[in-house]
């Protein structure tokens, strides 16, 4: 079991093992960081920023950064949904923003105040409006029926060929000129990619 830990006052966000509170991973960041989440499978961990609009998003076996998002107001705090295929941002803007975890697209963004974002267990509702007193609560469109899927670390000339869905519908492969990737359909998100030998 692991825990990320950061504050607003170091450019730096620690990994610790819960059983030994030892750190086991220091991350420099390009400014200090606000807050984190991990998503729900622990592959990816989100960090926002107190005095930037980046949101960076890190793969857990390497550690580095292989996304980076732009929000709209510094001091983010970020949330993924349950199936870890949506990250909700909200700034001291006042800006909700709704992000695509597999491509980094900006899916949707509305000026309200917002005290805490959480997803429903379904995900088909996001909470933490405030407005006028009354608590805000958005419907989240599931756009599963036309999505792009995206490879993390994509060389510039690489292309993609032809692809296969799996027997159950649950993975997706698809041949690229330097290999083939792996996909997990009900997520979006990105699983393996073996390289040509």
């Amino acid at each position: 079991p692991m825990v990320a830990v950061c504050s607003y006052f170091a450019p730096v966000v620690q990994l610790r093992d819960l059983r030994t509170k030892k750190v086991v991973a220091s991350l420099p960041q390009p400014a200090n960081p606000y807050h984190v989440a991990w998503s729900p499978d622990g592959r990816t961990l989100a960090v926002g920023y107190g005095e930037s609009t980046l949101i960076r998003l890190y793969d857990r076996t390497t550690l580095q950064p292989y996304r980076t998002l732009e929000g709209m107001h510094w001091g983010t705090a970020v949330a993924f949904n349950h199936a870890g295929d949506r990250l909700a941002a909200s700034g001291w803007g006042g800006f909700v923003e709704l992000f695509d975890v597999g491509t980094g697209k900006k899916l949707f963004a509305t000026k309200v105040v917002v005290r805490a974002h959480r997803f429903s267990r379904d995900d088909r509702r996001l909470a933490g409006g405030v407005q006028e007193g009354k608590l805000g609560i958005w419907q989240v469109g599931d756009s599963r029926e036309y999505r792009t899927l995206g490879r993390k670390a994509l060389p510039e000339k690489v292309e993609y060929a032809s692809g296969a869905v799996s027997p159950d519908g649950r993975l997706l492969a698809v041949a690229m000129t330097d290999g083939f990737g792996l996909w997990d359909l009900a997520t979006g998100s990105e699983l393996a990619f073996l390289p040509m030998n």
